[in-house]
């Protein structure tokens, strides 16, 4: 009666307890005028009423039983069920369970927003300056919970034990170094730069706006801001931070060569990941690897931007402004810097492209990917064995290499190839020269700040440590990779067991969820979950394509693309921040993402919104570098100081002002990018 509505049904409403029991909140009596009974001879008979039926159907207490069976099949299946029922003389009957696909249907606002960090204030400023080379583009949900979570927990506790906090001072409930938004990961400035306050914004926080945005972007308002979460630093406190800096300064190269030793002596148990179980506790254990290179990683880190600070805090002394001369010579300074890990991949494959230049020629180039794979892998020669040493060395690295969902290059090999063509086919590969370390005192010379003796004497003696400094955070970088690479192999593994197990239909969903929800497939085979990481995977192109303000203030909103380019159309200047001198014209290449890289020719340009070590192999093809965010100690700047190309970082509306195949003259000294006409420049697109 009810499916054909000859008969309006009885509703209950029944409340669920705490203890899992059930009582009846609300009963609404339908209209019933129609009644269907069973006939042994005749089936079904149907009967009208001479009056509406004034009662439910059901007693109260046949709706609890039936409404506490509806508890006992949901924990039978670990999820809600719909379910039909019948009742035969005093006993009930489950005619169907089946899940219920619409009762927790987030919107797709909610699916961007899920993982994002709850604001403390109305005031607060994020910025994506340094994290967003880091953490390039979105980052997948796995990622955000194995990888950025545990970084921010420690960071924030590295914290407490430099200011001698309590311990009762954790809070473990949000990000507070490296808050989400939009999936992508930012730095909270009042919880990193103010959180030491003076009664003015002193020259060692300027020194760290410096080394992260190129120059000095705090304002008055920040520090108010500031020092209204954190107060005014006391000299006591002070003084322990840099006990605790000294004190570290010698411990950290022991501790660092302690966690090199261990790692390298690690050997992913893959023959153990053969079920679920082995391989979850198999990333768990991992995760204890990845908390302590963590947690020295950040030692190291600290260390690195201290030195920093004291460098430019004595190239500062005694300026009122701090002024591109000043940026400049930090820049160079830091420039003097050798051996550093991330700038050794380009150095290794430019060799490995003039061995296989030497060995197989610039034919190698005009293969197709897949045989010139397989002429590299199967080479015996110097070009083989340089290959897979450099796969052994540096095969845990790629793009967004922090990401659990990108793939490795130990993974993934091929997708050098298309990389060490491009170098094979350079004019110049076999002319490139190994940068050479200047001494500290030619680098003291090259200064245009005039200090004073006392100054130079400072200089002299800190830049050896600074730059032991800067080897000590890239390499503990690197060493922080090596176990996400680990992480990422084992969630792979995981994610094919699952779709064996018959718990998700795709691997690569498996980077669409939390470690959490994870564990809750693995328990209770959740169907919602499913769905909700296949939304949220159609959703990753658009989050990844998000741009935001330098400084974002307060709520977090993307930056809206201008349309407006009319004032781009002919010849026109940007400035930015330099970070590497030298002068030269070429052709702009402006690329969105690493995919698009294969464009890049001998000579061009590069203009890009970051980069990261993924970049780092088409280094030894540019004539100079761009990049929309950066400062002086972010990646691009790092490695174009190492290959000495002139280099502007900071550069806003770079990437929409200019079209790859523009005329451009690169003033790293100025930092500044001219387009000029095609009449007045002589190179034409190749």
């Amino acid at each position: 009666t009810v499916v054909s509505s000859l008969a309006e049904p009885d509703t209950f409403i029944l409340q669920r307890l705490p203890d899992n029991t059930v009582s009846i909140k609300e009963k609404t009596v339908g209209a019933k005028k129609t009644e269907i009974h069973m006939h042994v001879e005749e089936g079904t008979m149907q009967k009208t009423l001479s009056q509406e039926s004034l009662g439910t159907c059901l007693t109260d207490e046949r709706a609890v039983i039936i409404g506490s069976t509806g508890i006992l099949v949901e924990d039978c299946f670990c999820a809600p069920r719909d379910i039909e029922w019948a009742l035969h003389k005093n006993k009930l009957y489950l005619l169907q369970a089946r899940p219920i696909t619409t009762l927790h249907n987030e919107t797709d606002f909610e699916l961007i927003h899920d993982q994002d960090t709850p604001q403390k204030t109305d005031y607060e400023y994020w910025t994506r300056a340094n994290t967003g080379e880091v953490f390039l583009g979105a980052t997948s949900p796995l990622g955000i919970s194995l990888v950025v979570g545990g970084m921010d927990i420690l960071s924030h506790r590295q914290q407490l034990m430099r200011e001698k906090l309590p311990s009762s001072k954790f809070c473990p409930y949000y990000s507070h170094v490296l808050p989400v938004t939009h999936r992508q990961v930012t730095l909270s400035m009042l919880d990193t730069f103010y959180r030491s306050n003076q009664k003015t914004v002193n020259n060692f926080q300027k020194a760290f706006e410096v080394a992260l945005f190129g120059r000095v972007v705090g304002t008055e308002e920040m520090h108010k801001a500031g020092v209204k979460r954190y107060g005014y630093s006391p000299r006591s406190r002070q003084l322990y931070v840099f006990s605790f800096l000294f004190l570290f300064s010698f411990k950290t190269p022991k501790m660092i060569r302690n966690c090199a030793e261990k790692l390298k002596k690690y050997r992913l148990p893959r023959e153990t990941f053969t079920n679920l179980t082995n391989t979850w506790n198999g990333l768990m254990s991992q995760i204890l690897q990845y908390n302590e290179v963590s947690a020295v990683h950040g030692l190291a880190t600290y260390l690195s931007s201290f030195y920093n600070l004291v460098v430019i805090h004595a190239l500062a002394k005694g300026k009122e402004a701090w002024d591109s001369e000043l940026y400049c010579d930090f820049a160079n300074v830091l420039s003097s810097c050798t051996g550093i890990e991330s700038a050794d991949v380009p150095e290794s494959l430019q060799e490995l492209a003039q061995t296989i230049v030497k060995y197989h020629g610039t034919t190698f180039s005009s293969l197709t990917e897949e045989m010139a794979y397989n002429a590299l892998f199967n080479d015996k020669g110097p070009a083989g064995k340089l290959f897979k040493e450099f796969l052994i060395k540096h095969g845990h690295r790629c793009i967004k290499e922090f990401d659990v969902f990108s793939k490795s290059w130990g993974m993934e090999p091929e997708s050098l190839i298309p990389i060490l063509q491009n170098l094979v086919a350079s004019a110049n590969i076999l002319n490139l020269q190994p940068k050479k370390e200047l001494s500290v005192a030619d680098e003291i010379s090259k200064l245009k700040t005039p200090l004073p003796c006392s100054r130079k004497k400072l200089l002299s003696i800190i830049l050896p440590w600074s730059r032991n400094a800067v080897r000590n955070r890239e390499q503990t970088k690197s060493l922080v990779i090596k176990t996400v690479d680990w992480f990422r192999q084992t969630c792979e593994q995981m994610g094919k067991l699952m779709v064996e197990e018959g718990m998700l239909p795709d691997k690569e969903l498996i980077y669409f969820l939390t470690l959490e929800e994870i564990k809750e497939i693995m328990e209770t085979r959740r169907p919602g979950l499913i769905s909700k990481a296949m939304r949220r995977r159609r959703l990753q192109p658009k989050l990844d394509k998000l741009q935001f303000p330098e400084i974002i203030k307060g709520t977090p909103k993307p930056i809206e693309e201008d349309d407006d380019l009319s004032q781009y159309s002919s010849s026109f200047t940007l400035t930015g921040i330099p970070v590497c001198q030298g002068k030269v014209k070429g052709i702009a290449r402006v690329v969105s993402t690493l995919s698009e890289a294969s464009s890049i020719k001998n000579g061009d340009i590069l203009i890009t919104h970051s980069t990261d070590i993924g970049w780092s192999p088409y280094f030894p093809l540019l004539s100079g570098v761009v990049t929309v965010l950066g400062g002086l100690i972010s990646h691009g700047a790092v490695v174009a100081r190492e290959y000495g190309l002139p280099c502007v970082v900071g550069v806003q509306k770079a990437m929409s002002a200019f079209k790859s195949g523009d005329i451009i003259i690169l003033d790293g000294t100025n930092g500044t990018i001219s387009k000029i006409s095609s009449e007045d420049g002589e190179l034409k697109e190749a």
